[in-house]
Order: C-alpha cells, then structure tokens, then sequence
C-alpha cells in the first residue's frame, strides 16, 4: 500500500485494523499517513496472542490519541521479525497519556512458562515524536513504549503441597528478556514536550 492516506476513530492500522489469533502478516508495505483514534499502528493497531508480522516496512506520518507504534499500536505476543520502520509519530490533542514506541507503543506478556522472543532484528528510522505538552503521563520509546510483563513460572523448589494451587511461589522475569537485536539507525528529536531527548521507559 503506497501514498495511502487511512483515517478512523478507534483501532486503525495501515494493513489491518485489528488481528485475531495466529495470524500472518508477512513481506507488506505501508507507505503514507494515518491518523486513528486510542490505537494506531503502521501495520496493525492491536493484536490476539501468537500473531507474526515479518518483513514487513512501514514509511509513515502516525497520528492518535494514546497507543501508537510504528508496526503495531498493542501487542499481545506478538512476533515481530525484520521490520523496517520510517517515518515520525504525534500525538494529538485529545491525548491524556502517551504510549509511544518505534515498534510497538505497549507489549502485554502476560504468559507463563515460556522464553519467547516477541521483537527480533528489526530496524528503526524514526526520527520524530511529537508530544503535547499537557499528556504528563509519558511511556515514550523508539522500540517500546511500555511493557507490562507478568511473565512468571512456579517456583518448584519451594512450594507447600499441602497449599492450593493459588497460593504456590511463584518466579517472576522481566518482559525484557524477549526483546532481541532492534537497532536504531537515527537519532530522536522529541518536539513539544517536557521529556529529555533521551530515551524513556517503563
């Protein structure tokens, strides 16, 4: 999709709007602009567990409200392999809370018992991200926004057997250990707001 121009109020991607369970975008291009609503993405503005998007390049001017990555808006799990992503990102104005990431603008993983690797070699060329500066509350990254790992495992050496299930140890583990090999190939100029130029993260 070139010199495209794709408009909504809610969950707005440039290939797909929203993505179910297990599904395959592979080798698609989005060339152009989108302006949406909560949730905006360059290929998709959310996800369902277990989705791949892989070779795939986006090229865009991203405008929304609050969740906005240059591939994917929210990710549930989502695999998301040798992308290549262009192009600026801004908020609007009817923001109160900016979820911003190159990739993806938030990362739920919020699975037990596995060491999937959910961002791996892609390459980020975003070189604009423009902030109102009334949205105070700021999870702005150029390969994350936010994550919110709830990624645990029993701890099997320590549990009371005699207990319920419910109450077992459990080891918790950063979402972090996911995230392999994303490189960024520009430096990022924040514009119209009370972040540093430097990168922020939660």
């Amino acid at each position: 999709v070139t010199n495209s121009s794709v408009t909504g109020t809610g969950n707005v991607g440039g290939i797909a709007g929203q993505t179910a369970t297990s599904t395959l975008i592979k080798a698609c291009l989005f060339e152009g602009s989108i302006d949406g609503g909560v949730e905006v993405g360059g290929i998709t503005s959310t996800s369902a567990s277990d989705d791949k998007i892989s070779n795939c390049h986006t090229n865009a001017t991203l405008i929304g409200s609050s969740t906005i990555g240059g591939i994917i808006g929210t990710s549930d799990r989502t695999y998301i392999n040798n992308c290549f992503v262009e192009g600026e990102i801004t908020l609007n104005d009817n923001a109160v809370e900016a979820r911003v990431g190159g990739i993806a603008g938030q990362i739920n993983y919020n699975y037990q018992d596995t060491v999937d690797i959910v961002l791996n070699n892609n390459i980020i060329d975003i070189a604009n991200i423009t902030i109102p500066k009334k949205v105070t509350t700021r999870y702005v990254h150029r390969v994350v926004g936010h994550s919110s790992g709830d990624n645990w495992e029993y701890d099997w050496d320590n549990i009371d057997w005699s207990q319920p299930q419910s109450q077992w140890p459990r080891l918790y583990q950063s979402a972090d250990r996911c995230l392999r090999n994303s490189y960024i190939i520009s430096d990022l100029t924040a514009f119209d707001a009370n972040i540093a130029l430097t990168d922020t993260t939660t």
